[in-house]
């Protein structure tokens, strides 16, 4: 499945096989957050401008040059992309407008970390799953992202009280979200 851009869009399974820098080196297919981890090396090696920058649940590189700033979508081979296309495809906040957030090295690898907690969290490891996340919380505790990755771990331990916690936390920051309305309601039933 790909989305109006040719752009593919992979499945929860698929983005978690293609996470780690083994897997996806060998297969030569990654995610947004391996992909744009590869472009951020580089541009500090060899001393560019380039920053990561997060929407909701994608991120990528955008550099930051004298002869202006573009959007590098690391999915999609590099390709320049406009501000447009992220606000229309990915993000749009309770007034409409998109929420850019430019990340430290320290955010985007506290990010990167979210995504290493959800290796856990597909194979059942709870205990695990809450330590990597428990990480990014502390770095991140405002990102909506992250913050709703840590109720799922609330909700898997059954401590559903605090995911209902987290989850209201997490939509009084975000956008409309179905999905994230489904668990707080699963939580509420459980609880």
């Amino acid at each position: 499945k790909k989305d109006e851009l040719g752009l593919p869009i992979l499945s929860l399974d698929q983005m978690t096989q293609s996470y780690l820098f083994d897997e996806f080196w060998d297969k030569r297919e990654g995610v947004c957050a391996n992909l744009t981890f590869l472009y951020l090396a580089l541009a500090e090696r060899l001393d560019l401008p380039i920053r990561a920058v997060v929407m909701a649940d994608h991120v990528f590189p955008r550099y930051y040059g004298r002869d202006g700033t573009f959007n590098i979508e690391a999915t999609a081979e590099g390709k320049i992309l406009p501000d447009d296309y992220y606000k229309k495809l990915f993000y749009k906040d309770r007034e409409g407008g998109a929420q850019f957030r430019i990340l430290s090295k320290r955010e985007f690898f506290a990010m990167y970390v979210v995504g290493l907690a959800i290796q856990y969290w597909d194979k059942d490891k709870t205990k695990q799953f809450s330590e990597y996340l428990q990480h990014s919380m502390d770095a991140l505790p405002d990102m909506g992202i992250v913050r709703a990755w840590y109720a799922e771990a609330y909700f898997m331990q059954g401590k559903y009280k605090k995911a209902i916690e987290q989850y209201k936390k997490v939509l009084a920051t975000t956008s409309f979200n179905t999905g994230y309305y489904y668990r707080l309601g699963e939580a509420y039933l459980k609880n």
